[in-house]
């Protein structure tokens, strides 16, 4: 995040400047301090020209601390940006391994409920059909019931016989032997009584 930051910065910075020490300098005062580590790119870059300077002190004469070559501002600058690429490439491995692994578990928790609805679907499908079976036979059976009670009202209705033109009330206290006798007067015109 600063590196980017700060690169396009340095970069313009270094557009308009032409020594290396005016360029520390100017990068002293302009550049702002970055909210992560509270250093800017500049004490950054001091420090890896310390570091690099007390590595050199070893082999190579003593230079002012002053004095910054742009062979050696150059190589402090690209190993800055190294260390930090490769700071930001491991956070944000490790970053998307964490993802990797939210998404696998998350998978794995759908791939579960996907089985246990395939399941109560193969079982709802199996009790289905059984009810479709039963719900035909009730059907069929329906149908004929209700054949047989057309059947049986027509054939009661058959055996009712209206009788009109006699008032009400004169069968008595026998109704069967009345119409008994009605019946043979009228429809059969039998005698009653044999006589022998």
């Amino acid at each position: 995040m600063v590196i980017r930051r700060g690169w396009k910065s340095l970069r313009e910075h270094f557009r308009y400047i032409c020594t290396p020490s005016d360029c520390v300098a100017h990068l002293q005062r302009t550049m702002p301090k970055s909210g992560k580590s509270g250093r800017n790119i500049v004490e950054m870059l001091t420090d890896k020209g310390n570091e690099q300077a007390a590595n050199a002190n070893a082999t190579t004469p003593v230079q002012p601390e002053d004095e910054i070559t742009p062979a050696s501002l150059k190589e402090l600058i690209s190993s800055t940006i190294r260390s930090e690429i490769s700071s930001l490439q491991s956070e944000v491995l490790s970053e998307l391994c964490s993802a990797v692994s939210t998404l696998q578990t998350t998978l794995s928790s759908q791939a579960q409920k996907i089985g246990d609805i395939e399941t109560a679907l193969n079982d709802s499908d199996g009790r289905l059909t059984a009810v479709e079976k039963l719900c035909n036979t009730l059907q069929t059976e329906n149908t004929s019931l209700k054949l047989k009670l057309d059947n049986l009202e027509n054939r009661l209705q058959r055996q009712n016989l209206r009788i009109v033109g006699i008032p009400e009330g004169s069968e008595g206290q026998n109704p069967g032997g009345f119409y008994d006798f009605i019946f043979h007067q009228t429809v059969w015109r039998r005698p009653l009584y044999k006589t022998s």
